[in-house]
C-alpha cells in the first residue's frame, strides 16, 4: 500500500514513504454495483459486463443517467439512476424490444431476489488471500444511507404492533419465571444530569439506562478502570445527541417493564434516528467519537428491544451503519500498528459490535442479506484482527484488561459470526453456481471450514488450560465457561456442515458425537448458574443447541435460561428466538423422520426469515 520515492528538490536526501501515485484518474462513471464492489466497470450500457454476467440490475450514477438518457432519446432505452433504485427496487433499466432486460427473480413471497454469487464470493477473497477493500475516508453517504433506511423502516412499521410477553414465549408455568425487575424507579431513586432541566419521565429514563441498560452492557469480568460507565457518561454532559441516546434507551428498559410506556418509547427512539441523521449530514469526518457512541449504542437496542422492533433486518442497516464508522477509524491504523494504540472507547464500542455480530446475521432477513448489507465476517476479521487483539500495553497480556467486554472470547464470536455467515449463504450459494464454479465453491468451502475447525479446537484447548488456573476470580471463569459453550456450539455446525458437504447423507454415525458436545454446553451452563447469580446463555449458542438436541430436559434448561435473560437485560431478543425455537420443537415432535438432527432449520433461510418479522 505504500511505496519509496525520491522527491526532487527536498534537502534531507531521503526516500520518502508515500501512498502510491494512482497510474490513472479515478473514474466517476462506472455503475453503481461496481463502485460498491470496488470493480472495474467497462460501462457497457445499458447493462455492464460484470451485472450481465452476475444477473443482477445495474444502475448508475445521476450525472451519468442523464447524459445516456439526453443523448439516446430515439432508441427507446433510458437507464435508472440510484436515487431510484434506492427508493423503488424495480427494474432498473427500461427496455424495448431490442434491449435485454435485468431480471430479478421472484422466489414464493414475491420479494425481489438480489443474492450476487460473485459478489458473495468476495466476501471469501480477503480470507483466502485477497486484496483488503480501499474505502473513502472523506465519503459518508454509506452511513447515511444506513439511518435513512433505517427512518424508512420506522416510517412504516406499524405503531399498533403487539409486544412480545414472557408468559407467551415461556412453557407451561414458564411466566412464573419473570423476576420482578429491581430498578431505581421502582424505590423512588431517579438521577439527575447536572446542568440539564429535566422532566420526571427523562429522569427515568435516565435511571433505567444506568442502572439497567449499562449493566447489561457490561460484563461481570468487565475491568473497573476501562467499564463502559466511565468512558461513555462523560459524553452525556459534553453532547447533547449522546444524551438524547442515552435516554432512548432508557426509555426502551422502561417500557419493556411497563407497556404504558412503549409509545413514548418508539417515539423517542424514531427522533433520535432523526437526529443522528441531521449530525452526520453536518459531520466532517463521520466518524467522530458521539457518532460511534450513537451508532453502537442504538444497534444494540434496536436487536433486543420490542417496542422498535426487536428487529434483526432494521438492525442490519444499525451494525452496517457502526462497520462504516469502524472502518474510518481503524484503517488507516491497520498500516501502521507499531506506531498506533488503540483507545478504551475504540476497543469497548468495537468488541460490542463484535458480540452483535453472529446474532444479526444469523436473524437478518434474507432480502436484505443477500444485498450485501451486512459485511462478510471472513473480510471484517482479516482486516482488522491486529488491532482487535492489540493489548493496550505491550507488557500486558492479561486478556480481562485489554478486552473489558469480551475478554477470552474474541477468537469464539469471530468463528460463531463466520459460521452464522456461512449457513445463512450455504444453500443459496450452492444452487447459484453452474458446475464448473460450484466445485470450486464447495472446495473453497471445505478448505475454509478445515481451517475453522482447526481453529475453534485449539481455542477449546487453550480455554481448558485457562480455566485450570487457581488465581482466577468467578468472573473470569464464567468467562472462560460462556466461551468455551459457544465454541462447542461452534464446532457441532462446522463439523455438520463438512458432512453436508461430503455428500454424506447418513447422519447417525454424528448423532453420538452432537448428543456428546450439546451435554458438555448443558453442564458449562449449569457451572455457570454457580458463578453468576444472573443466569447467562449466548443467544447462537443457545439457538444452535435448540435445533441440536433432542432432549426435554436441555429444552425446558434452554427455555428456562432465556427467560431469565430477558428479564436480567429487559431484552426481547431471546424470547423471539425462544418462540421460534418452540414451534420447530412442536413440529419436531409430530415428525416420523428419525434422521433429522434439526440443522436443516439453520440452513433453511425462508424458516429463519419468520424471526425477523
Amino acid at each position: 500500500m505504500y511505496q519509496q520515492v525520491w522527491i526532487i528538490g527536498d534537502s534531507s536526501k531521503e526516500a520518502k514513504v508515500v501512498k502510491p501515485r494512482r497510474k490513472a484518474p479515478k473514474t466517476t462513471t462506472g455503475c453503481m454495483n461496481c463502485k460498491k464492489r470496488r470493480k472495474k466497470c467497462d460501462e457497457v450500457k445499458p447493462s455492464c459486463t460484470r451485472c450481465s454476467k452476475s444477473e443482477i440490475c445495474c444502475y448508475w450514477p445521476d450525472h451519468v443517467v442523464d447524459f445516456y438518457n439526453r443523448t439516446n432519446r430515439d432508441i427507446g432505452v433510458s437507464l435508472i439512476g440510484n436515487s431510484d433504485h434506492q427508493g423503488q427496487g424495480a427494474n432498473l433499466i427500461t427496455p424495448t424490444s431490442n434491449t435485454q432486460q435485468c431480471v430479478q427473480l421472484q422466489d414464493d413471497s414475491g420479494t425481489a431476489d438480489m443474492f450476487d454469487p460473485h459478489q458473495f464470493m468476495d466476501g471469501f477473497s480477503v480470507a483466502m488471500g485477497g486484496d483488503i477493500l480501499d474505502i473513502d475516508f472523506t465519503n459518508s453517504d454509506y452511513l447515511l444511507d444506513q439511518f435513512k433506511f433505517i427512518q424508512t423502516e420506522n416510517q412504516a412499521q406499524s405503531s399498533s404492533k403487539s409486544p412480545v410477553s414472557v408468559t407467551s414465549a415461556g412453557s407451561n408455568g414458564s411466566g412464573s419465571l419473570k423476576m420482578n425487575s429491581i430498578s431505581t424507579v421502582d424505590n423512588g431513586q431517579l438521577y439527575d444530569i447536572p446542568g440539564v432541566n429535566m422532566s420526571k419521565y427523562d429522569k427515568m429514563c435516565y435511571s433505567y439506562f444506568i442502572d439497567k441498560f449499562l449493566l447489561t452492557i457490561t460484563p461481570p469480568h468487565c475491568n473497573q478502570l476501562i467499564t463502559p460507565v466511565k468512558i461513555l457518561l462523560p459524553f452525556m454532559i459534553s453532547n447533547d445527541i449522546v444524551r438524547e441516546i442515552f435516554l432512548t434507551c432508557g426509555a426502551s428498559l422502561l417500557a419493556y417493564s411497563d407497556d404504558s410506556y412503549a409509545k413514548r418509547a418508539s417515539e423517542r427512539y424514531i427522533n433520535s434516528v432523526n437526529l443522528l441523521i441531521q449530525e452526520i449530514q453536518g459531520s466532517k469526518y463521520g466518524a467522530e467519537d458521539h457518532l460511534f457512541i450513537c451508532a453502537q449504542l442504538l444497534q444494540t437496542l434496536c436487536l433486543r428491544d420490542k417496542n422498535v422492533g426487536s428487529n434483526a433486518t432494521k438492525c442490519a442497516a444499525h451494525l452496517s451503519a457502526s462497520y462504516e464508522i469502524i472502518k474510518k477509524r481503524f484503517i488507516r491504523n491497520s498500516f501502521n500498528l507499531q506506531n498506533f494504540t488503540i483507545t478504551p472507547l475504540d476497543r469497548i464500542l468495537s468488541e460490542h459490535f463484535v458480540f452483535n455480530y453472529p446474532v444479526t446475521i444469523l436473524l437478518c432477513h434474507s432480502d436484505r442479506l443477500f444485498q450485501h448489507i451486512i459485511p462478510s465476517p471472513f473480510q471484517f476479521f482479516e482486516q482488522f484482527n491486529d488491532i482487535l487483539n492489540q493489548p493496550f500495553s505491550a507488557s500486558n497480556d492479561d486478556p480481562w484488561l485489554n478486552h473489558p467486554v469480551l475478554g477470552v472470547s474474541l477468537k469464539c464470536y469471530e468463528l460463531s459470526a463466520k459460521c452464522s455467515w456461512i449457513c445463512r449463504f450455504f444453500r443459496k450459494s450452492l444452487e447459484s453456481f453452474e458446475s464448473l464454479e460450484k466445485s470450486l465453491l464447495v472446495n473453497r468451502y471445505v478448505e475454509m471450514l478445515t481451517k475453522m475447525k482447526a481453529e475453534c479446537l485449539e481455542d477449546t484447548e487453550r480455554l481448558k488450560n485457562l480455566s485450570l488456573s487457581p488465581t482466577l476470580k468467578d468472573s473470569e471463569r464464567l468467562n472462560v465457561s460462556i466461551t468455551k459453550m459457544g465454541q462447542l456450539a461452534n464446532l457441532m455446525v462446522v463439523e455438520r456442515l463438512l458432512y453436508e458437504l461430503a455428500d454424506n447423507t447418513d447422519i447417525t454415525t454424528l448423532k453420538p458425537n452432537f448428543a456428546q458436545q450439546c451435554q458438555e454446553i448443558v453442564e458449562e451452563t449449569r457451572y455457570s448458574y454457580t458463578l453468576s447469580v444472573e443466569p447467562y446463555l449466548d443467544s447462537w449458542t443457545f439457538f444452535v443447541l435448540g435445533v441440536m438436541s433432542v432432549d426435554v430436559q436441555v429444552r425446558e434448561l434452554i427455555a428456562e435460561c432465556s427467560i431469565l435473560t430477558a428479564n436480567t437485560a429487559n431484552s426481547s431478543l431471546s424470547l423471539k428466538i425462544l418462540k421460534f425455537l418452540r414451534v420447530y420443537w412442536e413440529s419436531d415432535a409430530v415428525s416420523d423422520s428419525t434422521d433429522n438432527d434439526g440443522f436443516e432449520v439453520l440452513l433453511d433461510g425462508s424458516t429463519l426469515d419468520m424471526i425477523c418479522v
